[in-house]
């Protein structure tokens, strides 16, 4: 087996490369929507970023606000670190179990 890292900008292409490595029958997993799962409702990394940044974060139904959390780290280099800081552990670990299933 062999692992295939996909970095760039945005509109750099990584998506059509992803999509063509797909179509050859090859595991696509895409950081981006990971990062997204494991801020779910509920999930470890969720409670952990509502216990720092408050519950004034969340929509009615519990997911995340995105533009609100966005709001309130963009512009604050310290308190996007602190968002990262959550986020990246429970992404890497995912995607590392993933590699390994």
């Amino acid at each position: 087996m062999k692992l295939i890292g996909i970095t760039g900008a945005i509109g750099s292409g990584k998506s059509t490369v992803a999509l063509l490595l797909k179509e050859k029958s090859a595991i696509v997993i895409d950081a981006d929507k990971v990062a997204r799962e494991v801020v779910e409702p509920k999930k470890p990394a969720w409670k952990q970023i509502v216990d720092h940044f408050g519950e004034g974060i969340l929509l009615p139904d519990g997911e995340i606000n995105r533009r609100e959390l966005g709001k309130r780290v963009f512009g604050h280099p310290e308190k996007l670190a602190r968002l990262n800081e959550i986020i990246h552990p429970h992404a890497i670990a995912e995607i590392d179990r993933r590699v390994e299933q």
